[in-house]
């Protein structure tokens, strides 16, 4: 504003005693000016969103935010996994499709179609997902087992027994690339097959997506489960 009228007034089209009008409010405004500019505060940059971190001591149960769900089973939801292992050769599509959702007394009961598309053939099979007060438990996946997916209350080291092996909790902020893209903050549980002797295994469930990686490394047969796409 005083650049504005300092201009007007050089350019000599007001009179002697209009310039000196203008030069008493010119003078005005700035002694007036700086106590304005102290008023407006300086721009202050809006923070980056921290990640979420789960991690916790062993044994210490967690507190996470109500809408973080390691296993989603929502009616109509999609997944598609490229499926290796050293039985067979090259790349299998294993497709999970949720088809319906159920509640009862004891907690949640998803029903998913599993196709399995590899070169000799195409298998459908059923696959259920229960959650529980005790944790989520799968049905009928790939190979048949049953087990329990991880237990509820959350906590790092929790332990339990599977057909597989020995499982525990081992992390809630693991990170994982697949096929889908990179994962973080993921619940990692790790298996110890036979109690050890018969190899090992290991599960990235993502928040709001699910299972996003498998690994097994077992006696004579190795295999990987990995996310491609998710609808």
């Amino acid at each position: 504003m005083i650049s504005a009228l300092a201009v007007f007034c050089v350019s000599g089209v007001v009179s002697a005693q209009g310039k000196a009008d203008i030069a008493s409010i010119v003078s005005k405004i700035a002694a007036v000016e700086p106590a304005f500019s102290a008023q407006v505060p300086a721009a202050v940059p809006v923070p980056a969103q921290p990640q979420m971190s789960f991690t916790v001591q062993s044994g210490e149960e967690v507190s996470l935010p109500a809408d973080v769900d390691f296993f989603p089973i929502k009616q109509g939801r999609k997944l598609v996994y490229e499926y290796t292992t050293s039985e067979s050769d090259g790349k299998d599509t294993v497709v999970v499709e949720f088809t319906g959702t159920s509640l009862s007394a004891d907690g949640e009961t998803a029903t998913a179609r599993v196709t399995v598309e590899s070169k000799s053939a195409i298998k459908p099979v059923v696959f259920n997902v229960a959650k529980k007060a005790g944790g989520v438990f799968s049905y009928d996946f790939i190979g048949g087992e049953n087990r329990k997916d991880f237990p509820f209350p959350l906590s790092i080291g929790a332990k339990w027994q599977s057909e597989a092996g020995d499982e525990q909790v081992v992390s809630f902020s693991s990170r994982i690339k697949v096929p889908a893209g990179n994962f973080y903050n993921c619940l990692k549980v790790s298996v110890a097959l036979g109690g050890g002797d018969a190899g090992s295994a290991s599960r990235f469930y993502a928040p709001g997506v699910g299972l996003v990686y498998e690994n097994v490394s077992g006696e004579g047969v190795n295999s990987r489960l990995k996310l491609v796409s998710v609808q």
